[in-house]
């Protein structure tokens, strides 16, 4: 994980590393070649983006008004046939995680509503260690997590230092607001395979949606289902991809994707993990 400076970075910037490593063995004009096509990429995504019109979201009163601006995505053509129901659900699921982490800025509310919406906190060794959130909380208090102290204490504490010390290019001030900024794509987990969400296509096509630079935030919650569990049991799990183009507070613009399952039993839609793409750079600060 990415912690420039004394700032905790909560995103792990799978795409940005996996480049490095890359250029590291790669030959040099292989190396130059390669810089130029994913320098080209993003210079594509950010002008498609830039056209693209957007709503503030200091404009937006609450959860259902947002909704409403997110209803707007258009299913690609070879899926037009997918149930509305579904289709409401995905966007309501972006909609709340959206809405609670960046119209509100109140982390117990946060930690609430995920709880009342059915997800659960990943394990301490999973977000402490795996996750490498130890660090941003050592960051943000100056002393590693203590065995006796919650995991709400310590992502109350992550999640106000990341607001008061993250920069202009990691806070969005506008959304997608016309179907050319949004996407919405249905799939499945197969068990038998990597676990690969479907690549939304939208009216841009999944190159400029998928554009560099990307990275995957560390997710400290997960959905009540364990979809690994599932996957081994060689269950398949219905996926979505719903992505949105946001604006932050310094112009810039990236492609918000929240990649979710579909809970078997109970068959609501749960965002599990969350991504961006077309960055105009890779050190993205935030928590899930």
């Amino acid at each position: 994980m990415n912690r420039a400076g004394s700032i905790a970075c909560a995103v792990t910037a799978i795409g940005v590393f996996a480049w490095g490593a890359y250029n590291l063995w790669a030959p040099r004009p292989v190396r130059s070649e390669r810089a130029q096509l994913v320098a080209e990429a993003q210079q594509n995504a950010q002008r498609a983006f830039a056209a693209v019109e957007t709503v503030p979201l200091s404009s937006i009163p609450d959860n259902e008004a947002l909704r409403t601006v997110l209803a707007r995505v258009k299913l690609d053509a070879d899926q037009v046939d997918t149930p509305t129901e579904d289709v409401h659900a995905v966007v309501a699921a972006a909609t709340d995680l959206f809405a609670h982490r960046f119209m509100r800025k109140d982390p117990a509310g946060y930690i609430a509503w995920r709880k009342s919406a059915g997800y659960r906190f990943r394990t301490r060794d999973q977000i402490l260690k795996a996750g490498g959130e130890a660090a941003s909380y050592e960051a943000a208090a100056g002393a590693p997590p203590r065995d006796d102290q919650t995991l709400e204490e310590i992502f109350a504490a992550v999640w106000r230092y990341v607001e008061a010390n993250s920069d202009a290019s990691t806070k969005p001030a506008y959304i997608a607001s016309v179907p050319e900024g949004l996407a919405i794509r249905f799939g499945e987990l197969d068990p038998s395979g990597p676990r690969r969400y479907p690549r939304p296509v939208g009216i841009f096509g999944t190159a400029l949606w998928m554009a560099p630079v990307s990275g995957g935030y560390t997710m400290w919650f997960a959905p009540p289902c364990d979809v690994g569990a599932l996957l081994k049991s060689r269950v398949r799990v219905r996926s979505a991809t719903f992505s949105a183009i946001v604006e932050c507070v310094d112009s810039s613009r990236y492609a918000l994707t929240f990649r979710m399952v579909q809970d078997p039993d109970s068959r609501r839609w749960y965002v599990a993990a969350v991504s961006l793409y077309a960055a105009p750079h890779g050190n993205i600060k935030d928590l899930f």
